[in-house]
């Protein structure tokens, strides 16, 4: 794939931002990023925290546009907002 540098960025900012923003309760903040350099000079970042996460049925849809996920209970509902699209 190939992404817009500028919406990548605000992608990432908005994934670790949520990730310090919002850790489970009672629990510090830990985000790790790596990044991995592949054949054909594709690059893989990979951002992973102790948050809720996102289900596994919105995955697919994460760097498309923007859609509605289902309604799930407020405990478990992400305060921060969603990315924006990479790929268009």
């Amino acid at each position: 794939m190939i992404a817009d540098a500028t919406l990548l960025r605000h992608a990432l900012d908005n994934l670790i931002g949520n990730a310090i923003k919002y850790p489970p309760a009672g629990t510090t903040p830990e985000v790790e990023i790596r990044a991995h350099t592949l054949a054909g000079g594709i690059t893989r970042v990979e951002v992973a925290d102790r948050g809720i996460g996102i289900p596994a049925t919105e995955q697919p849809k994460i760097f498309y546009a923007a859609r509605t996920p289902h309604l799930r209970p407020a405990a478990r509902r992400p305060r921060g907002r969603r990315p924006r699209p990479c790929r268009r």
